[in-house]
């Protein structure tokens, strides 16, 4: 890439790349990954929509304008 610059290569850094790129054939499903896939792709974005509807019916009751119906 940029030439004969002396590299030394990181033993730990290389295993960190070969994870890395061979992630889908190591991945396996266990109860920790999916209480992870669970909260972060489920509960976590059910959390922030909730907390965002709320945010807004309270600011609309504060300002007197009527309940906006959302999904």
């Amino acid at each position: 890439m940029s030439g004969d610059l002396p590299v030394r290569e990181n033993k730990f850094v290389e295993q960190w790349g070969h994870m890395r790129e061979n992630l889908e054939y190591k991945f396996r499903w266990t109860p920790k990954t999916m209480r992870t896939v669970l909260f972060a792709g489920v509960l976590f974005p059910v959390l922030v929509y909730r907390m965002t509807v709320k945010e807004f019916e309270v600011q609309d009751e504060f300002n007197g304008k009527p309940k906006r119906k959302f999904l």
